[in-house]
C-alpha cells in the first residue's frame, strides 16, 4: 500500500482540526460541585461547569449563576490546577466583584482537594487561600467520569 504525500497531508490537517481545540488537560476538571455550609451566601451544592469556549459557570442553588473566564494553569500548594476569574454574577448576592476575584480549581485528585480563593486589590492579587471546602470531582478533561452529583439538597 502506497502513502502518497497528500495523504500524510491530509491525515495532518484533519487531526490538527479535531485536537487543536482541546486546551484543557486530561487531568483538569471540567464539572465539579461543592456543599456551601449554612453559614455562608446561598448554602448548599454549587456546581462548576466548564464550556468549551472555556469560561466557567457556577450555579447557586436558587439558580443564581455566575461566570468566569478561564485565565491559564498555574501551581498552587504543589497542585497543578486552573485559574478563572469572575467576569459576571450579582456582586451584591455573591460578595464577590466581576474581574477582581479569582478561583484556582485543582487537577483532578484522588484525595480530595479544595479550591482556592484571591483578590485582586489596589496592589495587584492577593496569595490565594484555601477554600476549606471540598471539591466533589465529576468529569475530567479527557472526558473521564469521576464522580456523580448529588440528587438533591
Amino acid at each position: 500500500m502506497k502513502i502518497t504525500v497528500a495523504t500524510l497531508i491530509s491525515l495532518f490537517l484533519f487531526s490538527s482540526c479535531v485536537f487543536s481545540g482541546k486546551s484543557i488537560p486530561d487531568k483538569a476538571l471540567t464539572k465539579f460541585w461543592f456543599d456551601i455550609p449554612n453559614h455562608s451566601v446561598e448554602p448548599g451544592y454549587r456546581l462548576w461547569e466548564r464550556a468549551e469556549d472555556g469560561n466557567w459557570t457556577e450555579t447557586y442553588p436558587s439558580g443564581l449563576q455566575s461566570e468566569f473566564k478561564e485565565e491559564g494553569r498555574d501551581v498552587v500548594d504543589g497542585l497543578s490546577g486552573t485559574v478563572v476569574v469572575k467576569i459576571s454574577g450579582d456582586e451584591k448576592t455573591t460578595k464577590t466583584a466581576d474581574g477582581k476575584f479569582g478561583v484556582f480549581i485543582p487537577d483532578f485528585q484522588e484525595a480530595g482537594t479544595s479550591p482556592y480563593f484571591r483578590k485582586l486589590t489596589e496592589d495587584g492579587w492577593e496569595d490565594w487561600f484555601k477554600g476549606g471546602i471540598a471539591i466533589n470531582p465529576v468529569l475530567t478533561g479527557d472526558g473521564s467520569v469521576v464522580g456523580t452529583m448529588p440528587s438533591t439538597k
